[in-house]
């Protein structure tokens, strides 16, 4: 540890935990600030006036931990290539290779004091010539486009486009409400700026900006921009205006208090020569029979580590399962999932050997009930609240949140369960906003909620009334046999629904095309075999933390439905006989039983060899809490 980390800890505990969220401010530990920096500078050392020309930027520099650590490698380099280092070497550094912007004045001010002790002539100390500043960078590249701001400010005209050779930091995590420029400002500006992004994202482009042509970008950023739907611009910018070098997953390690799961992104500004990157993956598990090595640090054992290596390391008291292998970044944006040698062939096993997917043989894969005000249509509706209110019952429906959703089967009881209150009637297939003349106690409970209801304008935009349900479904959709999973799980929940209960929208749901008992009973069966779940952990790559997974429709709906599951009526009895029994049992021994049973038949219907079997349990061994 540096001297510096200290003091940049001790500067973001002066901000509450408020501020520190709404300004995006989160303390990186040294190991990964260390590991980034020289990840991000080592190519350029191969150059001999490199040292002498360098500009290097953190364009949300906080109190300047990746400054700080950039002048110390400089300075090493410096020792080494010049045989000394002295104060108006330093001084040469700061003033010339070291830039930084921040939208927090103490935070500059911070990252100028912690330079500025790096030289210890005090008289040098007070000639110092800072490029640090304050301003918000994103709107560096507005301010290039519309030609203002950069000539008026003399400090702004260092930080013109495509000068940089290295841009590093850890950029704020914050939403767009948390910057100078308006959401129409940014869409105008930056074109990854699309659907619900967040301020990480377009720190990315802003360094495409401000790179050289072959400058290098190392972050920490969300690994968020592998899978979700609103980074999928990002992913497509990435791949065709940098060349991306390594990724590293650090997953729900918990190296750091961040308020997301972090990545470190090296990549250089380049047109892509192939598709080939360094990926690796550190997450957390429990301790294994195989061989476990001690360290102090595991970025520095990453960085030791063979371009392909798989071990297991003890740090801090805690076990870790580090992959690192070369793979090759997906021709497809829609996700990044990276997969190692035998990952790959048995994903590819698992797809030849399907006859469609879950998609496929459905008829509707769905989130449930989106209110928008659960507060108002769900969250108070006990039974003895609907009796209290008297509310017309035509409009009263048991619902299914996730806790009602146990793996097989689904658990509601009316003393203790929530209905919701469902403003539509139903005729020919088309489903209609009631007319709340025809039901006044539940007109009297709506409009006392008037005023929230009312203020969710985007219904208004949409031309619906004020006291609709934001996403809704036809009440003829839930009364089918169903399968309902929750969104977030820490493995596949699937469970059966034949009692028609409403689904809210922290759940989603399944309707297959084949409406038979014994059909819905085998696919669920499927569903929650060891075989899908590896294939949704491993395919879909979405963790979150406490090893939880999203079970959302656009990873579900790609699940492979083997041939023998169809061609073989045999099996297809046996394994929904299987399941039907599990979803009455209650002993937890009689469960384990049932489900070894399950999996066992699902290995045979994908022709599994019992090496593929051990990869799939080791690598759900690693996902268990």
């Amino acid at each position: 540890m540096t001297l510096s980390e200290p003091t940049a800890y001790h500067h973001e505990q002066n901000y509450s935990a408020t501020d520190r969220k709404t300004l995006g401010i989160h303390y990186t530990p040294d190991s990964i600030v260390d590991y980034i920096v020289r990840q991000t500078l080592a190519p350029g050392f191969k150059s001999p006036d490199f040292l002498l020309k360098i500009k290097i930027l953190d364009p949300a520099c906080g109190s300047g931990l990746f400054l700080l650590k950039a002048f110390d490698i400089l300075a090493e380099e410096w020792t080494q290539q010049f045989g000394h280092f002295n104060d108006e070497d330093a001084c040469y550094l700061i003033e010339n290779c070291l830039f930084g912007i921040d939208i927090d004045e103490n935070a500059v001010h911070t990252a100028k004091q912690h330079l500025a002790a790096k030289i210890s002539d005090e008289n040098q100390r007070e000639k110092l010539k800072f490029h640090i500043i304050v301003q918000d960078a994103l709107s560096l590249k507005k301010s290039k486009q519309t030609q203002l701001d950069i000539g008026k400010n003399i400090d702004l005209i260092c930080f013109d486009g495509q000068q940089f050779d290295c841009i590093i930091g850890n950029p704020p995590y914050v939403r767009i409400q948390n910057t100078s420029l308006s959401k129409n400002e940014l869409q105008t500006t930056y074109q990854t700026a699309q659907g619900r992004f967040d301020l990480s994202s377009l720190f990315i482009e802003l360094a495409e900006f401000l790179l050289k042509q072959g400058g290098r970008v190392g972050f920490v950023i969300s690994n968020k921009i592998l899978t979700t739907a609103a980074t999928k611009t990002l992913r497509q910018f990435l791949a065709t205006q940098f060349c991306i070098e390594e990724i590293v997953d650090l997953s729900d390690t918990k190296l750091f208090n961040a308020a997301i799961l972090p990545l470190i992104l090296i990549a250089e500004r380049a047109v892509r020569g192939n598709n080939e990157i360094q990926y690796s993956h550190i997450i957390q598990t429990n301790y294994p029979t195989a061989p476990i090595l001690q360290t102090d640090n595991l970025l520095e054992f990453l960085k030791n580590l063979s371009p392909l290596a798989e071990t297991y390391v003890e740090y801090k008291h805690k076990c870790f399962q580090i992959r690192r292998f070369p793979t090759i970044l997906p021709k497809q944006h829609t996700t990044w999932a990276f997969h190692h040698h035998s990952e790959h062939k048995l994903l590819l096993k698992l797809k030849n050997l399907s006859a469609m997917t879950l998609e496929q043989m459905s008829e509707k894969i769905s989130v449930g009930l989106k209110t928008t005000a659960d507060s108002v249509f769900i969250k108070p509706m006990t039974q003895a609240f609907i009796t209290q209110h008297q509310f017309e019952s035509q409009l009263i429906f048991p619902v299914l949140e996730s806790e009602n959703v146990k793996r097989w089967r689904c658990d509601w009881q009316l003393d203790r369960d929530l209905s919701v209150l469902y403003p539509y009637t139903e005729s020919n297939n088309k489903v209609f906003p009631i007319d709340l003349i025809d039901y006044p106690h539940v007109a009297h409970y709506l409009q006392q909620h008037h005023s929230q209801l009312a203020a969710r304008t985007y219904l208004q935009q949409a031309r619906r009334q004020w006291y609709e349900i934001w996403v809704h479904h036809a009440p003829a959709s839930f009364r089918q046999r169903k399968i309902v999973t929750p969104d977030i799980s820490t493995r596949n929940c699937f469970a059966l629904d034949e009692q028609g209960f409403f689904v809210n929208g922290t759940c989603f749901f399944i309707i297959l095309k084949h409406d038979t008992l014994i059909f819905y009973h085998a696919i669920l069966g499927l569903l929650n075999s060891n075989v899908i779940e590896y294939f949704h952990k491993v395919s879909s790559g979405n963790t979150l933390y406490a090893k939880r997974f999203r079970y959302w429709a656009s990873y579900i709906k790609h699940y492979p439905i083997p041939k023998k599951l169809l061609d073989s009526m045999e099996l297809q009895t046996q394994l929904a006989q299987n399941t039907a029994q599990l979803t009455q049992a209650k002993n937890q021994a009689e469960i384990f039983e049932l489900e070894y049973c399950n999996n066992q038949l699902c290995y045979q219907l994908f022709d599994l060899t019992q090496d593929e079997i051990r990869e799939i349990e080791n690598k759900l061994a690693v996902f268990k809490l």
